[in-house]
């Protein structure tokens, strides 16, 4: 076998492992689901590519102008690098986090898997080859979502909720592009047995996929099966058809579509009319498609954020804020109505792709995809039915991603699909001849090559995924020894990587752990501390609008002014210049208020909390915050005001709300209206909580009626029996001090 052979062969199989990316995940990782198989992916393609270089050297030809679709992805590659230069935050564009693992080098890495794929498999069995492995992995990773799902003991450390891809959503979406792959399959193939094997794959993967009720990768499956029945339609009952079918026999396939479509839209008004009833409760996609509505905060938290996306995207139109930097925009202008404190991404392939790199992203974006539709119309006479599951393929994918985003999980697919497109509809097998300097000089092309593989390796995979690996570990000293786990990440941060972001925030949240406990000395807590600080500060100075690493900042040195009184002052200030990133943020003003009351002005904390209130007036923790420090200096006005206020606007108040609520009335020095709020509304909202029993006591105690107290906690025992030593040991308590 001569050596271009064996490299071949060697770029076949590589291939083939990469597609199995999905299955990676490590617990001794950060974002376990996440790095591991961007790491897994980027390494394996980067070695694939040194081995290609020499392959195409040996070859002296290389597919790339006769394939129109990776043309265009080429182009999308160029647009981002632009983008990624010219980024609010350019480290950020190229190398992304360990949390997102996108970027301008996740594009490039995919754009060389594309390149390899496109010059290795070269015919229809390669291709099958190509397609079963990618589908075989699919079957696995059903198999396992399906058995967690039902089964009971599942080990701590395994996967769960989504499998190893870690989230339902990208696990739908997955899912869903692997059962178009398999419909491609069983279309292709002439095998029999593979043709039921592949069916089979496609009914486990259909059923994980609606029981885990993944909207998003169930709606993009549903319209591309959609679209694939519009073209089976329109070909059902031809004349032309007539020679592989009857036209009886195709306008039955006619009756038939329109007869499931019927059933299908009537099933869906039963369900949507009866979404509250048992049987719709019992299936869940069901039950989550029914919940659709603008009263379901989820729709509604969507919504809000391609409002914000579109504010956003209207500061910075042409070529967006850079890859991964999304945030700086839509923290800018943050909705106080989306109720996730933190999002990143709009969850739209739209507005993500605006953000990201502009109407121009945008643009070349759609181009890969308006191509290969070009290419598929060209090809229908050629072969009508391959041309339509491929149309509804891409169809459906792009209607998944108006909900979610890409990951390495949908990424693979997506590229083995438009790789596909670009094999099957060329005209002809001609190939690009090398440029002549490059075969002359073959060995310096191929030692700069490997050099650029071998620095990007090293750069994007070695170093942040050791680091990583620190911190990782880090997180296995957390709950114990929290000193070991700064100790680590300290470690970990000095390595200087794309993973630094996340790795400071772990260490600042060790490090509060530590500044609130008695078990350390002040020493000791000075010195984690100054290493925590200089942690989030380095950062900073990379990314001097990172509103998470402010707040992140300001709780450290809140959490440090016990210590040292100056501190407080510090979060002040570092706050009071957040502000220039997110104006609307709530948390601002909330920490702001905390700084203000650590230095002893609750004056300043009461008006950073109005402040704070006006943005948000919904959420209970709001107005308690408020209320309480009103209640310490006896504002009685003002805090009848707010008490009237939160139990108005404030919906499904919990039972330790109105505990603290009872409590500030307390502490206020109105003991019968704190009675009142425990009795008439904490314990009837939730009879079975202990602490608001606990509370009611305590005030019978305050006033003296220790009898009282005791009868009343007695008295629960009998209906929760599993309060029993919390009772007797608050008794024992009682009795003692009503005997002194």
């Amino acid at each position: 076998m001569g050596s271009q052979k064996i490299l071949k062969n060697i770029l076949l199989w590589g291939s083939l492992a990469v597609l199995w990316t999905p299955l990676i995940f490590a617990n001794q990782a950060i974002f376990p689901y996440i790095s591991p198989k961007n790491f897994f992916f980027r390494l394996l393609t980067a070695i694939l590519a040194g081995i290609f270089a020499i392959y195409i050297l040996q070859k002296k030809k290389l597919n790339f102008s006769n394939h129109k679709v990776f043309s265009g992805f080429l182009v999308f590659l160029a647009v981002n690098l632009l983008a990624a230069i010219f980024a609010v935050n350019p480290g950020l564009a190229f190398f992304s986090t360990y949390e997102r693992m996108g970027g301008w080098f996740t594009l490039f890495f995919l754009s060389l898997f594309f390149l390899i794929i496109i010059n290795v498999f070269e015919t229809k069995d390669d291709w099958l080859k190509l397609f079963r492995s990618s589908l075989i992995c699919s079957a696995v990773l059903a198999a396992y979502a399906l058995i967690i799902k039902f089964a009971n003991n599942i080990p701590a450390s395994w996967p769960k909720n989504g499998a190893t891809l870690g989230n339902i959503d990208f696990l739908g979406a997955y899912l869903m592009l692997s059962i178009f792959l398999g419909l491609i399959l069983v279309y292709l193939e002439k095998n029999n047995n593979w043709r039921i094997a592949y069916g089979s794959i496609l009914v486990l993967n259909a059923i994980v996929l609606l029981v885990n009720a993944a909207r998003a990768g169930i709606l993009g499956l549903a319209f591309g099966l959609f679209v694939i029945g519009i073209f089976a339609f329109a070909r059902a009952g031809l004349p032309e058809a007539s020679k592989t079918q009857s036209l009886r026999a195709g306008r039955k396939i006619k009756y038939g579509l329109i007869a499931g479509l019927i059933a299908l839209i009537l099933f869906g008004g039963l369900a949507y009319q009866q979404k509250d009833s048992a049987w719709v409760k019992g299936v869940p996609f069901l039950y989550r498609f029914t919940q659709i509505s603008f009263n379901d905060p989820s729709t509604v938290n969507r919504l809000l954020i391609w409002q914000v996306s579109w504010q956003a995207f209207m500061d910075r139109p042409i070529l967006g804020y850079g890859p991964e930097n999304a945030v700086y925009g839509l923290n800018k202008h943050v909705n106080p109505k989306i109720s996730e404190m933190w999002f990143d991404r709009a969850h739209n392939f739209i507005f993500d792709t605006l953000l990201a790199s502009g109407i121009i992203g945008l643009f070349s974006y759609l181009a890969i995809f308006i191509l290969a539709f070009w290419l598929l119309a060209k090809n229908l006479k050629r072969n009508y039915y391959l041309s339509a599951i491929l149309i509804g393929s891409l169809s459906g994918f792009l209607v998944s991603n108006l909900l979610n985003f890409d990951t390495i999980g949908t990424w693979l697919p997506l590229v083995l699909i438009l790789a596909f497109i670009g094999f099957w509809a060329k005209n002809d097998d001609s190939e690009d001849n090398l440029p002549k300097i490059l075969i002359k000089y073959d060995f310096a092309f191929i030692g700069a090559a490997l050099f650029a593989l071998v620095l990007a390796g090293y750069f994007t995979v070695l170093k942040p995924a050791y680091a990583g690996y620190l911190g990782a570990w880090a997180t296995a000293y957390a709950d114990g020894s929290p000193d070991k786990a700064i100790i680590n990440l300290d470690k970990a941060i000095n390595l200087g990587t794309y993973g630094n972001r996340e790795l400071a925030f772990q260490l600042s949240e060790y490090d509060r752990q530590i500044n609130e406990s008695d078990k350390f000395s002040s020493d000791d807590k000075k010195k984690y501390f100054e290493t925590s600080e200089k942690a989030l500060l380095d950062y900073l100075k990379s990314d001097p609008h990172n509103f998470q690493a402010k707040v992140f900042l300001a709780l450290l040195y809140q959490s440090y002014a016990g210590e040292n009184s100056f501190y407080a002052a510090e979060s002040i200030k570092v706050m009071e210049e957040a502000k220039n990133d997110s104006p609307q943020r709530k948390e601002i003003y909330n920490i702001l208020a905390q700084g203000y009351y650590l230095q002893g002005n609750p004056d300043k904390a009461i008006e950073n909390l109005k402040l704070s209130l006006a943005i948000n007036n919904w959420e209970e923790d709001q107005y308690l915050n408020l209320i309480n420090i009103l209640s310490q200096k006896k504002e009685m006005a003002e805090m009848d005001k707010y008490i009237a206020e939160f139990l108005v606007n404030v919906k499904n108040i919990t039972p330790n709300g109105y505990k603290r609520l009872g409590q500030y009335y307390f502490v206020a020095g109105k003991v019968d209206e704190a009675e009142r709020v425990v009795r008439d509304l904490a314990i009837p909202a939730d009879p079975d909580y202990l602490p608001t029993r606990i509370a009611l006591s305590s005030i019978y105690e305050s006033r003296g009626e220790y009898d009282r107290a005791i009868n009343y906690v007695s008295g629960l025992i009998q209906a929760h029996p599993e309060w029993a030593d919390t009772i007797n040991d608050y008794i024992k308590y009682l009795e003692e001090k009503k005997n002194k």
